[in-house]
Parts: C-alpha cells; structure tokens; sequence
C-alpha cells in the first residue's frame, strides 16, 4: 500500500496534518509491471551473457582442455607422429564427415581443428586442404583427415 500525503492537506485542530492513503489504480500497477519486467528481462540477459563467456573462456586461463572434454563425453585419444591428444564425439564415428579438436601432449592447449571425411566421401570428390597445404588429405585408415591449424 503506497501512502502519500497531499500538497498541503488541511490542519487538524491540534496543529498535526492528516495523510491520506492513496492506492494504485490498474494503470498504476501495468507501468510498475512494465519497469519490473524490463529490469528483471536486462538482468537475465547479463546473467546469461557472464555464464555464456565464463564457459566459452574455460575453466583455466588457458581455456579449453581435453580434460574438460573428456568430462563432457567427448572420446579423446592421443595419435600421430606429435602424440597430440585428439577429441571427438564418439556418437558421431562412422558419420560421413567429423569434426576433431585436437590438443597438445598434455591436453592443456587447443591446438585447432581438425575435419575428417570417410574414404567413401573423399574419394568421390578429393577436396583441397590448403590450410596444410596439401593437394591431397592425408589417409588415417577409413578417414581421410585435413587439419585446420599449422602441424609444421
């Protein structure tokens, strides 16, 4: 209840002014209504925003890590000539095309990505890879892969 008093409401006989109360009308209460939702729609929406860079930076300064995707299902494994730790969705093996992130040794640095076609789709089309500079993929046994990142 909002309690307001006049401009200048009468005196009483023993000097004291009288303070009326005066209740919000519907409109009132709609304009109120109105403040509230804006305020509360731009508090949602910094909230969200701070979770959204807080989980994009990663849990370290260093940002993501295998580790990190290890405890989100991701199937990671280290392979190549670098023993660089390779994460994937393991749902998405045997798929015509799947992405990798690959780490360093320890699993601490993204390194890039990696893009990994099946024998069956490279053959029928053999796109470049110029981000290696390859004219041809390099073959590692039912995927042809291409990385996204400098591996010299």
């Amino acid at each position: 209840m909002n309690t307001t008093t006049k401009p200048n409401p009468p005196k009483n006989g023993d000097g004291t002014r009288t303070v009326e109360s005066q209740r919000c009308g519907p409109r009132d209460l709609d304009h109120k209504k109105g403040k509230i939702m804006k305020i509360s729609s731009v508090t949602t929406m910094i909230v969200s925003l701070a979770a959204i860079m807080l989980f994009a930076s990663g849990a370290n300064a260093g940002g993501l890590t295998s580790m990190q995707l290890e405890r989100a299902g991701y199937f990671c494994f280290v392979a190549g000539p670098n023993d660089w730790i390779h994460c994937l969705l393991e749902r998405k093996l045997g798929d015509r095309a799947v992405s990798v992130k690959v780490f360093s040794e320890d699993g601490m640095m993204l390194l890039g990505t990696e893009q990994l076609l099946r024998e069956d789709v490279y053959l029928h089309g053999k796109p470049p890879c110029p981000q290696n500079g390859l004219d041809e993929w390099d073959f590692g046994g039912f995927y042809y892969a291409c990385h996204h990142f400098d591996t010299g």
